[in-house]
């Protein structure tokens, strides 16, 4: 019975032994093959400044060819490809330097760059190396099929695809720290690119002349790269200064295709492309989405904020956005919330836009309740003990747009607006900056409000567009 019962315990604990090895072997085997699907997808994350969201931009329609700023579409063909990190960095690096190169048409084409540089020529192959009728990927979608000169900078008509949509675009020039003020270019000159990230827009404010398309189509993040990429060509053959600033103030509401324009402020701040710092990067919005201006201060809390107002008070806002007005309107006291949660979270004040009619927000009871509107801000932002930027206002005197002829709208006289300026200053103690120059544009049919995609016919005279 001794000898059994030892017998048994030995086959028992053998058993157990065996069980054990397999379950390790098949935990092994699931943690392997879990860490292999996880890191799946190549995502060049070097150099990367603002990280992808978890969820894929569906906000823009990607359809072949794809240009190769597309960056989600070129990391899932990358993926595919079994591509390391470092092919997609050489990839971008030759693709940018060939664009800069300014006789780039007599330069070694993109795939035999990419073949000097180790990149796999099978790859290489794939990716540029197609007839016309199966090519996939592209080095730019877009051309540019007008450009307007300004005063202080110019206006671009892009176009997308052969017979696409034509979106404008807006380079804005700053002059010299030296204090000239001449309209003459010079490679000192600094640009700030108002692009756009929809093909019209769905908001329609009253006083906007983009409001008058309707909401026609949103871009992809690598459609909006490629105005930058456009506008830097332009510099480029203009010899004519460096962009430094990109302002989300074209046409379209950022908020309402905020994946795309995420995707797209990664790609301008990613190193192995345009490689600008996050501040100098500015998301406007008429406020139609508070919780975005949240999801802003979560994902992208370096991004400056520019909130469009125009009136301080909920009757005056509903008159010139028709998004604040209804039951499904944003409330002031709801967007006052968003925005005292994005200083809270950043720590950084925001912009606000103002646009001055005569006769319609440019009184003094206007005047009152912005400087209000603003002190109520900074004492919120400042409750839990946390200095946040001061926020600070941009008048803008209003351009006349076809929209605005609607209402009768007009620009209020000089002193109207520098009595405006001089009570929030004054008497509330509000920083406040009057956007004279923004008339500028108004040769070029680019100035705030004024942006509309059409190459041809008349308009009331249009540098810095607006959509919002």
């Amino acid at each position: 019975r001794i000898w059994c019962y030892e017998c048994r315990t030995e086959s028992r604990n053998r058993r157990r032994r065996v069980a054990s090895k397999r379950a390790f072997t098949i935990i092994s085997v699931l943690l392997y093959t879990a860490s292999f699907v996880s890191c799946d997808a190549l995502i060049l994350q070097s150099g990367q400044r603002i990280a992808p969201l978890s969820a894929p931009s569906t906000s823009g329609t990607v359809t072949a060819p794809i240009g190769l700023l597309e960056l989600p579409a070129v990391e899932e063909w990358a993926t595919a490809e079994n591509l390391k990190e470092r092919h997609l960095k050489t990839l971008f690096r030759e693709l940018l330097r060939r664009h800069n190169d300014n006789d780039h048409d007599d330069k070694p084409s993109l795939f035999q760059r990419l073949l000097e540089n180790d990149f796999p020529k099978s790859a290489a192959s794939s990716l540029l190396l197609h007839n016309d009728q199966s090519k996939k990927f592209v080095e730019c979608t877009s051309k540019v099929v007008k450009t307007s000169p300004s005063q202080r900078g110019c206006k671009l008509a892009i176009q997308y695809g052969g017979d696409g949509p034509i979106v404008e675009t807006v380079l804005i020039r700053h002059p010299p720290p030296d204090g000239d003020t001449s309209n003459a270019v010079n490679d000192a000159d600094r640009y700030t690119v108002c692009v756009s990230c929809q093909h019209g827009c769905f908001r329609a404010c009253t006083f906007c002349e983009t409001g008058t398309m309707g909401l026609r189509s949103n871009l992809s993040s690598g459609q909006i790269l490629e105005q930058v990429w456009h506008a830097e060509q332009y510099l480029s053959n203009q010899s004519a200064g460096r962009v430094r600033n990109i302002v989300f103030m074209g046409q379209g509401e950022a908020t309402d295709t905020y994946e795309t324009v995420h995707e797209a402020c990664r790609g301008l701040t990613h190193q192995c492309l345009f490689g600008l710092a996050a501040k100098q990067i500015t998301i406007s919005t008429v406020g139609s989405s508070p919780h975005r201006i949240r999801d802003l201060a979560d994902d992208m809390p370096g991004v400056s904020l520019a909130l469009s107002l125009h009136g301080a008070t909920q009757e005056l806002r509903e008159e010139l956005i028709p998004s604040a007005r209804g039951v499904k309107g944003t409330t002031l006291d709801v967007l006052s919330e968003a925005l005292d949660y994005h200083a809270a979270t950043t720590g950084r004040g925001v912009m606000i836009e103002y646009l001055l009619i005569d006769g319609i927000n440019d009184g003094d009871a206007a005047a009152d309740a912005l400087g209000a509107f603003c002190l109520e801000r900074q004492r919120m932002q400042t409750k839990g003990g946390r200095n946040s930027s001061v926020t600070y206002v941009n008048l803008i005197p209003y351009n006349p747009t076809n929209a605005g002829d609607r209402f009768d709208y007009k620009t209020p006289t000089d002193d109207r607006i520098e009595a405006f300026a001089s009570k929030l200053r004054d008497v509330y103690g509000v920083r406040t900056l009057v956007r004279w120059s923004s008339a500028d544009g108004r040769d070029a049919n680019g100035a705030c409000g004024q942006l509309v995609s059409s190459i041809t016919g008349a308009r009331k005279g249009g540098l810095k567009g607006r959509s919002t």
